[in-house]
């Protein structure tokens, strides 16, 4: 049989059975393309009941998302799209979660036969929609929510370029508006427009130059403009330029380091950078100064991940190599060539390309009916199911502008009137019962967040931070009222985030379990608790490559880390009463250290902020010499010894550039001084530190307000009176109804 007859059959393809009229010829295809999808991945529609990682990960949209719905606090800074699609998920139990992952798998299959109509016509769009749903074959970890999300999101943008045979007003705005609804879920393409204003520059027959330089510079800001919005609520909730959430900060440390994967853990300790120190240029210049260590990091990662999918990768580069002087197979398979050159450029792991290698399959799976291209017909029909698959996200996408725009980025108070509005709205909201049941529990209203936190669980029972949650305040509310072993019934059924459940405080649950069992004298079963939220831990900081653990030192970062004592024990200590902390702090420490240190009497001593309560466990790992100087400085101020404070302040902080205490203390000397060097560096770094602490530190309520009122005074001091009655006014509307002195500063200095 001859090219030319193949050719034929697959044009003829798309139209059978042609006496079927055209509307119900394409309800077939239609149809043939979802029972392919589920003939080939049967399971792959609906999320397996053994597999817990959806629920935590619907509970990490859910805070991206339901601040912005219901106008409260900002405390993610996340791209929010993929939140606001998930709030269709509900309270997040079961039910919601596979309605979710369906409503995903429905319209990723209706976009996935779309996208091989656009390229080669109907037989291609069940091939193309089979590829999709191909899970077992291509990936370990095809159930992976975010992945799964970001697969539709690259979809969207690939039927977008496939579309080539658009006029060029029509499809510049079309693919514009694809990527930039992906910029609200992820920043991964934030590149790519740079590829289209390339394409656009191309020569072209009647196009010179001047006349492809404006369509190049639309292909180029277009897709930033849906960022507008984000961007002006991060300003006004945090007084700076925020474009992405900057989450691969982590990827391109050790992707510089030569490292192959991704690191759970401190990766700025790991890598021995300073804080304040900008991550991106500490790359760029490991890179230059090791580029052969760099080079050999990325081949391994080129080799693994092509290793493990041998056959799609080797058809992919044989039919894009094939077909690329075809429109819309080249401006595909750019897409695919920018996320792989991404992805591979720096650290990384398989769940990465849980999204890129559908499309890559999808692909493949369509050049291979390209050599009979679908008709003008099918190519329309695929315009339109294109739209139809991108409509919920292109209205999920205004929605999100629309409470991006709406919300007024810093509130007032603590939030409780906020929470108070939102539940009259929504009584039966679990995460919202939750999150005001955490800050009732941070206020020392273990009642009220018992309650609160009684009724989330009792919505959403798969929730289990939410029970760790209320065991605490069932806990210290029976403690308090004279019941020693009140909420030993939820505490002692605590191992479960470890057990069965990935959460984001790995060993929070057994640290509570040993606080309870300090308190009830049982010494024995506590250590025995602390010693397994060690081993949780432990075994939460790893590479996911292991071939990387002996170069790295990974075990040296294990031994070093002191997040159970610097971020989760403050935590739980800052939600006990007075008498409690006193109690059990010390005890803690001295069960987890092995002997007692003035470590457990700093963090039992009142509600210290986060920064003093780290600087105090890590004097008990041989890291406290930043401490000490600071603590030596302070004596000297009250002496009058300026100069020599200074001195031993600078040390301070060159020992420990997080010592927010040492940081406030410049800051208060450079007022006195007037020296502004000294002021702009430490007083900025430490509202820095308060507004965006070090990966796991917790931050005290005073801690933002103090370092801007510090600030304040030391504008005022330099004359600058627009920046002081900013920061001035940002914390008498931040700091606690107690502490009158920025209210007042800022009513003297800054009243009309």
């Amino acid at each position: 049989m001859n090219l030319l007859k193949i050719q034929e059959r697959f044009r003829a393809a798309g139209e059978f059975p042609g006496s079927l009229p055209p509307a119900f010829r394409a309800a077939l295809w239609l149809g043939a393309a979802f029972t392919a999808a589920f003939l080939i991945y049967p399971a792959g529609a609906l999320y397996p009941g053994d597999a817990p990682h959806i629920l935590p990960l619907i509970e990490h949209f859910h805070s991206q998302a339901k601040p912005l719905l219901y106008a409260l606090p900002l405390h993610n800074t996340a791209m929010p799209l993929a939140g606001v699609l998930s709030l269709l998920s509900g309270n997040a139990d079961w039910a919601g979660a596979q309605l979710l992952w369906w409503a995903l798998s429905f319209f990723i299959c209706l976009s996935g036969y779309a996208f091989g109509c656009l390229l080669a016509g109907r037989a291609a769009g069940v091939a193309a929609a089979a590829a999709l749903f191909a899970g077992r074959s291509y990936s370990t970890v095809f159930f992976d929510l975010e992945q799964r999300f970001y697969c539709l999101f690259l979809l969207i943008v690939a039927n977008a370029l496939a579309m080539a045979w658009l006029s060029p007003r029509a499809r510049r705005l079309t693919e514009s508006c694809a990527v930039g609804l992906s910029f609200l879920a992820r920043s991964a393409l934030c590149w790519f427009p740079l590829v289209l204003a390339a394409l656009e520059l191309m020569p072209s027959e009647g196009r010179d130059l001047r006349r492809r330089l404006l369509p190049a510079a639309l292909a180029l800001s277009l897709p930033f403009l849906f960022l507008l919005p984000w961007t002006r609520l991060n300003f006004s909730a945090y007084d700076k330029l925020v474009l992405f959430d900057g989450r691969g900060d982590w990827n391109v440390v050790t992707g510089a380091m030569g490292l192959t994967s991704t690191f759970e853990g401190d990766y700025r300790k790991l890598a021995g950078i300073q804080r304040g120190e900008n991550a991106a240029l500490w790359s760029a210049r490991r890179i230059a100064s090791r580029p052969g260590a760099y080079a050999s990091g990325v081949a391994r990662r080129t080799y693994l991940i092509s290793a493990k999918h041998p056959f799609i990768f080797a058809c992919w580069l044989f039919f894009a190599a094939l077909l690329w002087r075809r429109p819309g197979f080249r401006r595909v398979n750019l897409l695919i060539f920018y996320f792989l050159a991404l992805h591979l450029a720096f650290s990384t792991e398989e769940r990465y390309f849980v999204a890129i290698l559908p499309l890559m399959a999808a692909t493949a799976a369509a050049s291979a009916f390209a050599l009979g291209a679908g008709s003008a017909p099918e190519k329309l029909e695929g315009a339109w199911l294109s739209a139809a698959g991108a409509m919920p996200v292109f209205l999920a996408g205004i929605f999100c502008l629309f409470l991006l725009l709406r919300h007024p980025g810093r509130l007032s108070g603590d939030g409780r009137a906020a929470f108070g509005r939102a539940l009259e709205r929504s009584p039966d909201d679990a995460w919202l019962l939750r999150e005001y049941g955490r800050l009732l529990l941070s206020r020392g209203d273990y009642d009220g967040a018992y309650r609160s936190l009684g009724r989330a669980v009792a919505l959403s029972p798969e929730d289990v931070p939410g029970k760790i949650d209320l065991a605490a305040a069932a806990f210290i509310r029976n403690r308090r009222s004279g019941r020693p072993s009140g909420g030993a019934d939820l505490i002692e059924k605590l191992p479960l985030a470890s057990e069965d459940w990935i959460t984001y405080y790995p060993g929070k649950d057994y640290m509570l379990r040993a606080l309870y069992e300090l308190d009830a004298g049982l010494v024995k079963k506590a250590a025995e608790s602390i010693s397994l939220a060690r081993q949780a831990r432990r075994e939460f900081i790893n590479f996911k490559f292991k071939a990387d653990t002996t170069e790295a030192g990974e075990e040296r970062v294990r031994g070093e880390d002191t997040y159970v004592t610097d971020a989760v024990l403050p935590e739980l200590l800052d939600l006990l009463p007075e008498d409690m902390r006193q109690k059990l702090g010390p005890a803690f420490t001295e069960l987890y250290f092995g002997e007692a240190t003035p470590a457990g009497k700093k963090l039992s001593s009142g509600r210290t902020s986060a920064s003093t309560q780290s600087a105090a466990t890590g004097s008990a790992r041989g890291g406290g010499l930043s401490k000490k100087l600071s603590d030596e400085a302070v004596e000297l101020i009250k002496k009058g010894d300026l100069p020599g404070a200074g001195s031993l302040l600078a040390e301070a902080v060159k020992a420990d550039g997080d010592n927010f205490e040492a940081r406030m203390d410049l800051c208060f000397l450079a007022t006195k001084t007037g020296d502004l060097r000294l002021g702009e560096e430490n007083c900025g770094e430490a509202v820095f530190l308060a507004q965006k602490p070090p990966k796991h530190s917790v931050i005290s309520k005073e801690r933002l307000p103090a370092a801007l009122y510090s600030r304040g005074e030391f504008y005022l001091k330099a004359g600058d009176k627009a920046k002081a009655c900013l920061d001035l006014r940002r914390a008498s509307e931040a700091s606690p109804p107690g502490w009158p002195e920025a209210r007042k500063a800022f009513a003297a200095a800054c009243a009309r």
